[in-house]
């Protein structure tokens, strides 16, 4: 094969992966400064570590002299380990290779974070200018506990602020945090906030006085701010004192250290004769300030890499125009540009993913002197889907049934559910957990939301504040527990009447637990259990004393936790989850200062509750990629990792993109600083100057006008994290969004939505009418219109765009066909994989329609959204708000066939014959059992919706919302719960005899009760039925 570069030889003698042109360019690069573009997926990791390789081999520079900086300790890690590993096989077969003998030990390369490296800087220097080195670098926990302690001691006034506690903390380390990125004191904050103040207020009043509002509305922003700054300042001094330092401290004192000596600089440069700069396009001011006072001399051999379209961490100060000013900020020394260098090509995302980027990129950001990105030779064309739904449950459902026919594979793919919002992680999470999936909910805001750990903190809350009503209902319906709800509303209206009664209106419903013997009509099995609960909180509070890491043990032991996370697969995830929190609890204690007891507690709590509530949550450290669950995380955590599939809810209004509410507009929010005061001043809306207004009036147009610049300056980063979300897929992505029925006005697809659908391989109807769109230009629908045929494509008219109407009107006849064709095309060429693993509704499509279970592991079709799955939406809210407990219905069971039926039918009437039914007045024994029930090696998962006792009988029941079935219909729908009655028999090792199963019909109040259901060998003789058909089909 003939190369075209040299590194590209070197690369094919050394038996290592040869480089692209454009990466041997990067590679081959002269020792001057040079910034390389590299877009996702483009190999920047492996050209830096190839690079290094070269460099050393060419006899350029040793591995003790090159530096590589990077922004997590993970990929510190990652790129030391590729560059080591290299040198080890280049000095083993330098030898044989033609060039100068290898010197140098392959560990001595530098690799480190950019704060690691500012850390040393001021543990070398800092003496210099008078810093103490020798002080404690301390993460977020112990930073919110100094300002928790000062806030809630502070004398001064706080009238301008009417915020809860924990929102001070919030607004003040906010602000402090902003100040130390951008190098700006808190006189220079008090002093543009204060003229502008001064500025608008002396405004007289215009005739019509609706400037009124534009100024009283920005002059409280800067007076809030003006009462922010004393705390800022205190905690600042509270910190130096104690000699303790944040990373943003550790970083600010570095710039500073650079730019005042520059003797810093002249060192570091002949230390480090390479230094390459990973990610630029997310450094802050603070690290630019460093970074130019060190290296941007003697033309320098820099060389940074990043993407703008991947700046997506405005709201520390990163700027996309950073890595655009690269040229100019390490000019050469006779004034010229840096060198400019582009890698378009992706290695990891197929074409029409590729595709989707660059329409992304063209519509919405347009950075410098960015080419757009180009597929590999070898890349696949990949599968885009954009859906849209009534609302985020439907939403959810759809993509776990989805997730849960990609898992299902015997060629497992790695799978991920990307956000822009933290609070879209529940209905995911609650979707995939009902089908039995193995779930990684990343970060600590993820973290809380797992069971075992909702379940300590709700414990934690209850022992230590009387007011947790919250968390104390989360515990007593928990499945531990699993209290009546009749008893629960008997406990209710006791409380009530105590609080008439005696005028105790500051009673709760803990202080019933030591009353009762006076609560009438509480049945026998719930006094006993409300007893033991008592007796467990009593036992547990008795422990507060202990230090956080020790009491969470013991909640953990006294909860049996251990016990039900063994029921768990993976069981080892859960146990990784208490981990997590024990270790968060021990980051906390070890800055408490010695303290316990239940004041820390209640710190703790309030902490765990701002990282929770922030979007960007306080994070435990880099994420990786799991094989062993499908992982849900933040788009911003997402950064830098890929996945076979990946789905990106929420493209719709107002959720992603994100509705700017003003927050980023420093003249009506209180804890940002004034724009002139920040180091990318040059990317940012200019401020406006209300000096030449003549009266208060004039201010609401200026002000308005400078709000949607900045709105429009938001925007253009949630596109970089749409470009971001995007591009973490390799094959396949799945593009969906949501309306909102309890919204006046629901929700509509968002821009990214609308270019996802673009290049969509099917379309999907919403309840309304069909979503399907994009530009006169895009590409038509579908994106292989061959396969169509040519009555089909003459009457959707592909490649033309029409109305919603049009649409509405022609697609639902053609939908089956267009589906049915695009199968078709590759059946012939795909072999089924039986998978090791289904859900039970996949083993009643074995006995309903074989074929058609076949078809859909060919080529599995996600299911429009239908009337029945709204209707069973509907009513389990219902009944979940009845019950007070988890769904209980399956609303992958809706069936098909009774769409009329149902139809005629309101919610309500369906409320009241459930209510009329025999199962509303029984005692439930349990709800919403998941189960992994193993049958001749193939794993079948579920969740029972719900099991009733009587005496030593036992029945599963499951809810049902369509019409009643009977029959061969019958007797296939009855092998759910043949697998049903299996399962919860071994569970609970009763005979299998002892356990009868029931379908109640909700519509008819009827209750079904088949008889002969199938046993363990009669199911295991289904499944090996079918994967014999199958293998039949495919000749094998």
């Amino acid at each position: 094969m003939k190369h075209n570069y040299a590194s590209q030889e070197f690369a094919a003698s050394l038996g290592i992966q040869i480089p692209s042109d454009e990466q041997a360019l990067v590679i081959e690069a002269p020792l001057s400064p040079g910034v390389v573009i590299a877009g996702a997926g483009s190999g920047k990791t492996e050209t830096m570590s190839a690079r290094v390789l070269w460099l050393v081999h060419t006899g350029q520079v040793l591995p003790a002299h090159i530096l590589g900086l990077t922004f997590s300790k993970k990929a510190a890690a990652e790129l030391g380990e590729r560059i080591e590993k290299r040198l080890l096989t280049l000095s083993a077969k330098s030898p044989e290779l033609d060039g100068l003998p290898f010197t140098g030990d392959p560990s001595e390369v530098t690799t480190s974070t950019y704060h690691s490296y500012a850390g040393r800087l001021v543990g070398e220097y800092g003496l210099r200018m008078g810093i103490d080195s020798s002080g404690d670098v301390v993460g977020d926990s112990r930073i919110w506990q100094l300002a928790h302690r000062l806030i809630m001691n502070y004398d001064g006034d706080m009238s301008a602020l009417s915020l809860a506690p924990d929102t001070v903390i919030e607004r003040v380390l906010d602000l402090g945090s902003e100040m130390l990125e951008h190098q700006s004191s808190a006189d220079e904050v008090r002093a543009l906030s204060e003229n502008l103040a001064t500025t608008l207020l002396s405004l007289p009043d215009g005739k019509f006085k609706y400037g009124t509002d534009t100024v009283n509305k920005i002059a409280s922003a800067q007076q809030a701010r003006l009462t922010l700054l004393p705390l800022v300042e205190a905690l600042e001094q509270e910190k130096a004192q104690r000699h303790l330092y944040s990373f943003n401290d550790i970083m600010g004192l570095a710039a500073k250290l650079a730019l005042a000596i520059p003797e810093i600089g002249v060192s570091e440069r002949k230390k480090f004769k390479v230094v390459l700069l990973d990610e630029y396009q997310d450094t802050s001011p603070a690290q630019l300030t460093m970074l130019k006072a060190l290296f941007a001399h003697d033309d320098h051999a820099v060389m940074a890499v990043g993407d703008p379209h991947q700046s997506i961490y405005a709201w520390r100060g990163a700027a996309a125009h950073t890595i655009e000013g690269f040229p100019h900020d390490f000019a050469l020394a006779n004034g010229a540009p840096a060198a400019n260098y582009q890698m378009r090509t992706s290695w990891r995302s197929d074409r029409l993913i590729i595709d989707l980027a660059n329409l992304v990129t063209e519509k919405h950001l347009k950075a410098r002197d960015v080419a757009p990105l180009t597929a590999r030779t070898e890349s696949g064309l990949g599968e885009i889907s954009a859906r849209f739904f009534t609302d985020p449950e439907s939403e959810a459902e759809s993509i776990a049934d989805e997730l849960a026919l990609q898992w299902s594979k015997s060629d497992r793919p790695t799978v991920a559910i990307l956000v822009r919002q933290r609070s879209q992680i529940e209905f995911h999470e609650k979707a995939l957990r009902r089908r039995g999936l193995p779930v990684l909910v990343s970060g600590i805001g993820g973290l809380l939301s797992e069971p075992e750990v909702a379940d300590i903190r709700a414990t934690l809350d209850v022992l230590v504040n009387i007011e947790a009503g919250d968390s104390l209902m989360r515990l007593l319906t928990s499945p531990r527990w699993n209290f009546v709800p009749r008893d629960l509303v008997t406990l209710g209206r006791y409380l009530s009447r105590k609080k008439r009664s005696q005028s105790e209106y500051d009673i709760n419903l803990l202080d019933t637990l030591d009353e009762l013997e006076d609560v009438v009509g509480l049945s026998d099995r719930s006094r006993e259990r409300l007893t033991e609960f008592n007796q467990e909180l009593r036992s547990l509070r008795r422990e507060t004393h202990l230090a956080l890491p020790e009491m969470i043990l013991t909640i953990f032991q006294t909860l049996n936790l251990g016990i039900e996370l063994s029921l768990y697969s993976p069981s080892s995830n859960r146990l990784r989850n208490v981990m997590r929190l024990i270790e968060e609890a021990m980051a906390f204690n070890s800055t408490a200062q010695g303290s316990s007891g239940p004041q820390n507690i209640r710190n703790f709590l309030a902490y765990l509750l701002v990282a929770e509530r922030k979007e960007r949550g306080l994070s435990l450290g880099g994420n990786e990629i799991s094989t062993e669950a499908i992982q849900i995380m933040t788009v911003h955590g997402s950064k830098g990792l890929e996945w076979d599939v990946v789905a990106v809810p929420g493209l719709c209004t107002d959720v992603f993109p994100s509705k700017d509410r003003g927050g980023f507009n420093w003249q009506t929010t209180m804890d940002v600083i004034p724009f002139p005061l920040r180091g990318d001043l040059q990317a940012l809306p200019l401020s406006p100057d209300y000096r030449n207004c003549v009266n208060r009036d004039e201010t609401k147009a200026i002000l308005g006008s400078f709000s949607d610049e900045c709105k429009a300056h938001v925007e253009s980063e949630e596109y970089r994290l749409g470009y971001v979300a995007f591009t973490r897929a390799k094959h396949v992505l799945l593009a969906s969004g949501y309306s909102d029925p309890a919204l006046q006005k629901g929700k509509e697809p968002s821009p990214l939505l609308h270019l996802a659908a673009s290049f969509a391989e099917s379309a999907h109807l919403d309840p309304e009418g069909p979503f399907i769109s994009g530009d006169d230009a895009a590409a038509g629908w579908p994106r292989e219109p061959r396969v169509l045929t040519p009555d089909v494509m003459e009457a959707f008219n592909l490649g033309k765009r029409r109305t919603l109407d049009e649409i509405g009107s022609a697609l639902p006849e053609m939908l089956p066909s267009i589906k049915f064709a695009l199968a078709a095309h590759r059946s012939a060429e795909e072999v089924i994989h039986l998978p090791q693993q289904y859900s039970v509704s996949a083993l009643v499509a074995m006995a309903t329609d074989p074929e058609k279970m076949a078809r859909a592991l060919r080529r599995p079709m996600p299911n429009a959204p239908t009337f029945e799955s709204r209707r069973g939406t509907e009513f389990h809210l219902w009944v979940e708000t009845h019950l007070k407990r988890p769904a209980l219905l399956d609303l992958d069971d809706v069936e098909v066939d009774s769409e009329d039926e149902l139809s005629e039918m309101p919610l309500d009437e369906m409320q009241i014959k459930w209510m009329a039914s025999e199962w509303s007045d029984k005692e439930i024994y349990d709800v919403e059992v998941p189960f992994d029930l193993d049958i001749d090696g193939i794993t079948i998962s579920g969740r029972i919706d719900a099991i009733y006792r009587e005496g030593n009988s036992w029945s599963v029941v499951d809810w049902k919302t369509g019409g009643v079935k009977s029959g061969e219909d019958l007797t296939a729908a009855a092998v759910q719960l043949a697998v049903y009655r299996l399962a919860f028999a071994k569970l609970e090792g009763i005979p299998v005899a002892d356990v009868s199963g029931a379908f109640h019909y909700v519509p008819s109040n009827t209750t079904i009760r088949p008889a002969d259901l199938l046993n363990e060998s009669e199911l295991a003789e289904l499944i090996t039925r079918f994967h014999n058909r199958v293998r039949a089909e495919d000749g094998r």
